[in-house]
Formats: structure tokens, C-alpha cells, sequence
């Protein structure tokens, strides 16, 4: 990319990890934020163009809990709201309490 855009690259253990990074990487806080599994690329895939679409931001957690980084990086954008995007099968109800994993 180098000549043609500035990039970033981030990185982690896993892909939440990742996802948390990223999360860290925004300046200044988002006044909304999608939480979506990253278990399995379906449900992320269709959240990204309605997050980039809105200006919001999107994170992939486990499904059942929110990662302990994910959940402070949330805390530091403080959304005025959260949105989860799947089933409850997919994204169960800890994850609507932010509950750590």
C-alpha cells in the first residue's frame, strides 16, 4: 500500500483479539457500536456495511461473553448505544449484559 494509502496493521492472540485492537485503534469515542459472533463469518460479514454504512463501530465476541479487551475498549468509546446483530444461538444473552470472559 505503501505510495497509494496509509495503513495499520493490528494484530492478537486470536480474533478477538484482533477485534479488541481495533476497537482500541479509533481516536475518539463511537456513539454506537455493533457486537456480532465471531465464531463464524456470516453474521460479521453482513454487519460490516451497516456498521461502515452508519459510522459505527462493529466487534466480533465468542458468542457467549464479551473479552475482557472488547469490553474495555467499549468502555472507553462509551456508545450511547449497542447493538447485537444474530441470533441468540449465535450471540447469547451474557453478551447483552456485557458479561467478561
Amino acid at each position: 500500500m505503501r505510495g497509494i494509502a496509509a495503513t495499520t496493521r493490528y494484530g492478537g492472540a486470536d480474533r478477538y483479539a484482533v477485534s479488541a485492537a481495533v476497537l482500541k485503534g479509533f481516536g475518539t469515542p463511537s456513539t454506537h457500536i455493533y457486537l456480532t459472533t465471531g465464531q463464524n463469518f456470516p453474521d460479521a460479514l453482513a454487519a460490516a456495511p451497516l456498521a461502515g454504512r452508519t459510522g459505527a463501530t462493529l466487534a466480533t465476541v465468542p458468542g457467549g461473553c464479551v473479552p475482557v479487551d472488547t469490553f474495555r475498549a467499549i468502555q472507553r468509546l462509551r456508545p450511547s448505544s449497542v447493538t447485537i446483530l444474530g441470533g441468540t444461538s449465535a450471540v447469547g444473552a451474557d453478551v447483552a449484559w456485557l458479561r467478561n470472559c
